[in-house]
C-alpha cells in the first residue's frame, strides 16, 4: 500500500484503508475520505477505491427522510382504509374541546373520558393483548365520535390498522353486496371488519333492529371476540336501549369485553348554535 495510508478495518479477507486523499460532500461541502477497499476477486487480490459522493451525516439524513416518506404513505393508505374520512382527519386529543361553561358535573364527566380514551389509545398494545375495547354512551353531540376519532388516527399515525365504521352505513354497505355485479363481496367486506387490530362502530342502536341486523353484528362481533380483536362502539342508548338494539348476545359480548365511559353531557352542537359555548 501507498505510504501514508491508515488500516481502518480488516477481516480475514478485506481490509480498507483511508488514502488520506479527501473530496467534497455534494451537498454539505465537508471533507469526505476516499477509502481503498483491498479484497479477493477472481483468484486475485484487487484494490477498490470508492469515492462517495455525500458524507454520512447527509446520507442518514436522506435515509431518515426516505424513512418519513415511506411512513406518511402507509399512514395515508390505512387512513383510507380506516373510512374516517376529511372531517375526522385532523381530529386529535390536542383539540379536544373540554366545555368549561358546562356545570362542574359534566366537565368532571367529559374530563374522566376524555383521561379514559387518551390513555386506552396511548395503551393500546396492552387492550389488544386482552381484547379490550370501551363502549362511549351520551346523548347526540357529547363528543363520543370525536374522542374514538382521536383513539383512530392516534393508532393510525403508529401504523396500527383501525376501521370505523357508522353502523347504519356499515349495514348499507355490506346489503350492497349482495347485488349483482357488486363492486365488493359480502366475504371482502367482513374480512375488514373482523381482521383489523381495531373496530370502531360509531353510532350503535341508531339501526333499525331487524334479525338480519342482530346476526351480521353478532357474527363480527363473536368473532372480534373469539380472536380477542377490540371493539370500540359510540351510542346514544341507555343500557337497556342498547341491549334491546343489539340482541342479548351481541350485549353480553361487548360488556365482558369492554369498558363503559359516560359521556352523557349537554350537545357541544346546541351550545355552539345558540352562542353558549365556551372555547377552552
Amino acid at each position: 500500500m501507498a505510504e501514508g495510508m491508515k488500516l481502518l478495518s480488516q477481516d480475514e479477507h478485506v481490509k480498507v484503508y483511508d488514502t488520506g486523499e479527501r473530496v467534497p460532500c455534494r451537498d454539505c461541502g465537508s471533507a469526505i475520505p476516499v477509502k481503498l477497499t483491498v479484497m479477493p476477486c477472481m483468484g486475485e487480490m484487487k484494490a477498490f477505491t470508492g469515492k462517495h459522493e455525500i458524507c454520512d451525516e447527509c446520507s442518514a439524513k436522506y435515509s431518515r427522510q426516505e424513512e418519513d416518506r415511506i411512513h406518511r404513505e402507509r399512514v395515508a393508505k390505512l387512513y383510507d382504509a380506516s373510512w374516517l374520512g376529511p372531517r375526522f382527519m385532523d381530529t386529535s386529543f390536542d383539540n379536544w374541546n373540554k366545555r368549561p361553561e358546562l356545570d362542574k358535573k359534566s366537565v368532571q364527566k367529559l374530563e374522566m373520558a376524555y383521561q379514559v380514551c387518551r390513555s386506552y389509545a396511548k395503551g393500546f398494545r396492552d387492550a389488544k393483548l386482552l381484547g379490550q375495547g370501551l363502549i362511549l354512551m351520551g346523548g347526540p353531540g357529547a363528543g363520543k365520535t370525536h374522542m374514538v376519532a382521536a383513539i383512530a388516527n392516534e393508532l393510525i399515525s403508529q401504523l396500527t390498522p383501525v376501521i370505523f365504521r357508522p353502523v347504519p352505513f356499515m349495514l348499507k354497505r355490506i346489503q350492497a353486496t349482495y347485488k349483482k355485479n357488486a363492486a365488493e363481496t359480502e366475504d371482502m367486506l367482513m374480512s375488514q371488519l373482523t381482521g383489523c387490530d381495531l373496530l370502531i362502530l360509531d353510532d350503535v342502536g341508531a339501526e333499525k333492529w331487524s334479525e338480519w341486523v342482530e346476526a351480521t353484528l353478532f357474527t363480527i362481533i363473536d368473532e372480534r371476540y373469539r380472536q380477542l380483536l377490540p371493539v370500540i362502539i359510540t351510542t346514544n342508548c341507555d343500557l337497556k336501549e342498547l341491549e334491546a338494539a343489539i340482541g342479548s348476545r351481541n350485549f353480553d359480548r361487548l360488556i365482558e369485553v369492554c369498558r363503559f365511559v359516560d359521556i352523557d353531557v349537554p350537545s357541544y352542537r346546541i351550545a355552539k348554535a345558540t352562542g353558549k359555548e365556551v372555547s377552552s
